[in-house]
């Protein structure tokens, strides 16, 4: 006996550690999980993400401890979809209280799991979602509970989970929510003892319009998926949308499989005029000594002029369009790339690649302009002063168009249509 009950308590810590292992390894990242503990304020407004959101803002800007970064762009703005004109990272918060949904999910569908039978020795049956939940001192478990019944949302996260009966051998007759609006039978009709014909009669009525089969097992299913399917990436969408409230359309940003992320983002950041030019920077109260120019230190350093209009630049964009074979209307701005329209005749795939290739040439143009920016003597200097950015203009657009799998080979064969 004494050999069982050591053994049971051996598998009892393991699965202690199992849970800890997945949810709470450390309570100083708790926040990290979207998990509120009972001795926080409950009148502490956080914002997307809270302490995890702030980490993530410093991590995304290069942020050191001691360094006054500036966040060229706001959180909220990062937030947003690529459709809606942000860069589609993913809200800390909805993120992390869709994993916590997830417990839910498998402590439902894992009937016969081992941790399943210690968290409802511990807590009851239902886990502790339904009724009264039994607190335990740092209990991970306790926090997951608390965290995913009191969220306050329409309709709650308890609520879009829902079990279809067919034989109906897995659902209490009397206490479960398995027929109807949503409400046991014990809550909706009165006891035994003071039950009226009428009661009798609206029951069977109820039971009688309930098709139940026998040969297929009861199942729990999503009912905000038209399939039924849970998953972590459809829960984030929910509470994504419920948690944060609708933002303003703005100009979306162009996307492209045919060139690396760092690319995207970086277009993207162009389009929203937060890239550190000298105008930016004096802007948001960077003192300067010179705000012209760095390459032909005459006009000011803003976007526009040094990506579209600069002399130094103006020779660059003139092979580009020379390479496809086209003639006259030049880029002349962010807004005349951002909106550009294309001749009707021009393909899906034409434009495609044209739209890529302006962005590698544009991604060099910024990173030439840096290396002058910050030459380490005047020899360095004069060598990139008179470096011609084409050869590798045109490296770089085949090189990444080479890894991209089908969308790079399409693209590499559009290098041949685009003199066409």
């Amino acid at each position: 006996m004494e050999k069982s009950t050591t053994r049971f308590d051996s598998r009892l810590e393991k699965s202690k550690t199992y849970l800890c292992s997945n949810v709470l390894v450390d309570r100083r990242r708790e926040h990290e999980f979207g998990v509120v503990t009972s001795d926080e304020k409950q009148s502490e407004k956080r914002s997307d993400g809270g302490v995890a959101g702030l980490g993530t803002k410093r991590f995304f800007w290069g942020y050191k401890e001691g360094d006054r970064n500036i966040w060229w762009v706001a959180w909220d703005k990062v937030l947003l979809g690529k459709d809606q004109g942000g860069l589609g990272v993913a809200g800390f918060q909805s993120m992390n209280l869709a994993f916590l949904s997830k417990w839910y999910w498998k402590f439902q569908v894992e009937s016969n799991s081992f941790w399943k039978d210690v968290v409802s020795e511990l807590f009851g049956q239902s886990g502790g979602f339904e009724g009264r939940l039994r607190k335990r001192k740092n209990s991970p478990w306790s926090e997951i509970v608390q965290v995913v019944k009191n969220l306050d949302i329409v309709p709650p996260i308890l609520n879009t989970f829902d079990k279809k009966i067919m034989a109906g051998s897995l659902v209490p007759f009397w206490k479960d929510k398995w027929i109807g609006s949503g409400l046991p039978l014990k809550a909706r009709f009165p006891p035994f003892r003071t039950r009226t014909l009428g009661d009798l009669t609206s029951m069977e009525n109820l039971l009688n319009g309930s098709n139940f089969l026998s040969y297929w097992k009861d199942f729990w299913y999503w009912n905000q998926d038209a399939n039924g399917l849970f998953s972590v990436k459809k829960m984030y969408n929910f509470l994504h949308q419920r948690l944060n409230p609708p933002a303003p359309t703005q100009a979306c940003c162009k996307w492209s499989s045919l060139v690396p992320i760092k690319v995207n983002v970086f277009i993207w950041r162009l389009f929203l005029n937060a890239l550190p030019t000298r105008a930016n920077l004096l802007r948001r109260g960077v003192v300067l000594q010179d705000s012209t120019c760095v390459l032909c230190n005459s006009g000011l350093d803003v976007v526009d002029h040094c990506l579209f209009t600069c002399s130094k630049v103006d020779g660059i964009w003139r092979k580009v369009w020379s390479w496809m074979r086209l003639s006259g209307g030049r880029l002349k701005s962010t807004e005349e790339f951002q909106f550009k329209l294309f001749p009707p005749s021009r393909s899906k795939s034409w434009v495609s690649s044209f739209g890529a290739i302006c962005m590698v040439t544009l991604w060099c143009i910024w990173n030439w302009r840096n290396r002058i920016l910050h030459a380490e003597s005047p020899r360095v200097l004069e060598a990139l002063d008179h470096e011609d950015l084409f050869p590798q203009i045109q490296r770089l657009s085949a090189l990444w168009a080479f890894h991209r799998g089908r969308s790079g080979t399409l693209f590499l064969g559009c290098l041949d249509l685009l003199s066409s």
